[in-house]
Order: C-alpha cells, then sequence, then structure tokens
C-alpha cells in the first residue's frame, strides 16, 4: 500500500503512516466542504462566469484528488525509509510534483490504464490546466520535469525479483476510488469546465487550502483498522469547514434572532448620518469613506461588515492596517465589537501579525514540528476554533481579523501561496484604515 502521509519514532523508523488514498480523499472532501460556503461559491462561480452545479463541483473534486498522484513514484515511496536503510531495488528518493507531469507524459499505456483520463477529456479544455494547478498545491506552479529519471514510474523489484511496490497497481486504486467517491463526476455530458485565469487563480488557492486543512491530523487522523475512508470523510471534512470558522452559517443564524442593531454593538445611542450611509448594501462593492480623526470611521467599517455579512453577501472581514502598532491597537476594539454583535459565542478573531499571533486574546506558542500550543492551553474543541491563527498563511482564513496590509498585498504578487491568500481574501470585506499611509 502507497503511503500518504507518515510519522517517525525519534531514531527515524516510521511510527505509522496514512495511505495515499485515503490523505488525497480528505483533501478532495475539504474542497467540497470549502466550496458550499456561501463566499466561496460566490467567488467560484463568478470567475467562472456561470453556475457550478454539483457535476461541476464533482468534476473539480477529482481534479483536487489528484493533487498528490505524483506521490505514487516508486522514488517518493522509497522514502519511507532513510536513505541508509533504504532496501535494494527501490528507485533513488524522489517529490511529487514534477514528477506527476513525468508520469502524465509516459509512454507507458499501462501505467496510466487505470486512471479515468478519457472521461476527463470530455470535461473541457480546461481540464490539464486545472489539473497542474492542483498538482501545484504547495504554493508555487510547478513548471516541467526536465531531467527526472523515468525510472521512478518502475516497479521496485528485490534482489530475487519479488515485486515490492507498483507504481501501476496504486494508480488502478487511485482510479477506482475516484469511481467510488465521486460518482457524478463521470456521468456523461454537462458544461465544460471554467477556464479563466481568474478562476484557476481561485481554484489553485482553494486546493492549497484543502490541502493544508486535510492534512491536520487533529481533523482527519490516519485511517482506523477497517474504515471505509469514502463513508466518513465527506462528514469529517464538513465539522473541519466549520470548526475553523469558514462555514459561517451558525454565527449568521446567531443574528437571525437579533439583527445587527448600532446603538447595541457599538454603545453609541444616535449613529451619525456617515454611519447610517456606511450600512448600506447599494454603496456597491467600492466605499471610500474620508473624515477627520474620532469621527466615527473605524465604527462605520464594522457596521458595513455586520450588515453586509447578515445579508450574506460576505462571510469574513479583514481589517488592514499599514502598521503593526496600529493593528494591535486596532485589535481590541474589533474583539469588543465580535463580542457585543455576538453575545453568545462570537467568531474567533484573529490578530494577523507573524510573530505576534493572537485569536481570542491568546497568543500563540511556536513548538516543534509546525505545531502551535495556546496560553490559556484550551480544550480541543477551542483549539481547533484557532486553526487559522496558527500561521501566517492561514490568516485570511479567519472570519475575522486584525493585521497589516501585506497579508493583502502577498495575495496579488508573484510569491508563494499568493493563490492561497487570494482565495481565502476572496470571502472577505477588505477594510484598508490610514489609506493615505
Amino acid at each position: 500500500m502507497a503511503w500518504g502521509k507518515l510519522e517517525r519514532n525519534a531514531d527515524g523508523s516510521v511510527a505509522r503512516w496514512h495511505s495515499l488514498v485515503d490523505h488525497m480523499l480528505d483533501v478532495a472532501a475539504c474542497f467540497l466542504a470549502l466550496s458550499s460556503c456561501t463566499a466561496v461559491r460566490r467567488a467560484l462561480e463568478r470567475t467562472a462566469g456561470k453556475e457550478l452545479n454539483n457535476p461541476a463541483l464533482a468534476r473539480l473534486a477529482v481534479l483536487v484528488f489528484l493533487h498528490d498522484i505524483g506521490k505514487a513514484n516508486t522514488g517518493f515511496q522509497g522514502r519511507r525509509w532513510l536513505d541508509h536503510a533504504r532496501p535494494h531495488g527501490w528507485a533513488n528518493p524522489a517529490g511529487h510534483g514534477g514528477e506527476a507531469l513525468l508520469a502524465l507524459d509516459s509512454k507507458d499505456e499501462r501505467l496510466l490504464a487505470g486512471l479515468p483520463l478519457a472521461q476527463m477529456d470530455q470535461w473541457g479544455s480546461s481540464v490539464m490546466g486545472l489539473l497542474l494547478a492542483s498538482i501545484s498545491h504547495h504554493g508555487r506552479p510547478i513548471a516541467d520535469c526536465v531531467g527526472m529519471d523515468p525510472a521512478i514510474w518502475r516497479p521496485a523489484a528485490g534482489a530475487d525479483g519479488a515485486l515490492l511496490y507498483s507504481p501501476t497497481l496504486t494508480l488502478d486504486e487511485i482510479g477506482a476510488t475516484l469511481a467510488r467517491a465521486f460518482p457524478v463526476a463521470f456521468e456523461a455530458g454537462g458544461d465544460e469546465l471554467p477556464g479563466s485565469p481568474a478562476f484557476a487563480h481561485l481554484f489553485a488557492g482553494l486546493v492549497q487550502l484543502a490541502d493544508w486543512l486535510g492534512s491536520d491530523t487533529r481533523f482527519f487522523p490516519f485511517t482506523a483498522s477497517g474504515e471505509d475512508r469514502v463513508q466518513t470523510v465527506f462528514a469529517r471534512a464538513d465539522e473541519a469547514v466549520a470548526a475553523i470558522g469558514m462555514d459561517v452559517r451558525s454565527a449568521r443564524q446567531a443574528l437571525a434572532g437579533a439583527p445587527p442593531d448600532f446603538a447595541r454593538t457599538f454603545g453609541i445611542p444616535t449613529p451619525h448620518p456617515m454611519q447610517l450611509a456606511a450600512g448600506e448594501p447599494t454603496l456597491g462593492s467600492l466605499v471610500i469613506l474620508e473624515a477627520e480623526t474620532g469621527s466615527g470611521k473605524t465604527e462605520a467599517a464594522l457596521w458595513r461588515f455586520a450588515r453586509l455579512f447578515d445579508a450574506g453577501v460576505v462571510d469574513a472581514l479583514y481589517f488592514a492596517l499599514p502598521t503593526r502598532v496600529a493593528a494591535s491597537q486596532i485589535y481590541e476594539r474589533v474583539r469588543q465589537f465580535a463580542t457585543q454583535l455576538w453575545p453568545g459565542r462570537p467568531p474567533v478573531v484573529v490578530r494577523a501579525l507573524p510573530g505576534y499571533e493572537a485569536a481570542d486574546g491568546e497568543k500563540a506558542v511556536r513548538l516543534p514540528d509546525f505545531k502551535v500550543q495556546w496560553n490559556d492551553r484550551p480544550e480541543d474543541r477551542e483549539a481547533h476554533r484557532r486553526w487559522a491563527g496558527e500561521a501566517s498563511k492561514r490568516f485570511l482564513a479567519a472570519t475575522i481579523a486584525v493585521g497589516t496590509i501585506d497579508q493583502v498585498l502577498l495575495a496579488a504578487l508573484r510569491v508563494r501561496h499568493a493563490h492561497l491568500r487570494h482565495a481565502t481574501l476572496a470571502r472577505s470585506l477588505l477594510v484598508v484604515d490610514e489609506v493615505h499611509a
């Protein structure tokens, strides 16, 4: 069986592993759960220029599933052993990005025979471009497979000729699992998948987000003995997306019984006309507000978010400032706003400052192996809610975040993980405070 994730003991030996196919399922299920979020679906359909029905989303999930297809190569699978302990017959260590392209370009018809490539060709001319975006899920586009050794896609055999591992059989298993998990994707007919650069950019970011979430063992523990992942993974994904705050239906429903009220939210009996006007949805998608210091611009911006969130126009808020000091000062004001707007259980408010991260007012402490501990040592349920505050690349996935403008600008530059930042920001009301600075 091919592995997708593994954990090692202190001596480097493998403690346990998670099957490649099940990990691919975890990530594809996360994509489907993310695409059901109101603002994420809206962004997908706007960049697609059309409605995306269930078959189209299932086909996109198939492409997301294939994000780690490159891990099926013999060189990658041989990495379960450390270099000095690798048995005879295994290819040299390899990665899984360009290696996936090498397989898709292979002239070995048997290698790819188990994959539904002919059916996928019927989904439109954009399929291979979107598959490339999926394979490029580590933050930057995969360029090519030039110079890679084709031997990594050959079987591993022992000194006695016995078969140790077959990438062909793994690809066969991948194809069979696709048919079981996403049958609607392979039904005949349907529209072609979108192919605009804007859609590909957004899709690439959602694949990266799904991979980060699907790789978190707090939500997706390694497969239990006898578990059929196809039967369990979709519920796990829904729970994970809700836990980190990307699915805001419960927060929106909490406002249904008590719609946003300016006086109650801000403790100001009579709002200024400017503040009331900021809450009008007819103002459009770009609002520029200029007023003297102390006139209530911050409250106006937060009120706009409250009204747009309640109406389902946005799912999140990113409050961007020019400096870390200014962001730290505004952070507590925004936390107070969230507490007043949601008196029962407000969404987590993240302080999006690398090295000074906070959520719910608690600071994150870095641990080995990219893990995080919160100062107040919250129970698991609370820790899950703070997922977006555990790494700078996740900040924009928060329901409410306060940080510096660079986090936004990094979503529009040709830098690593720009797609991820863009995809999470696409669901948000963006407030740029002190824009003159």
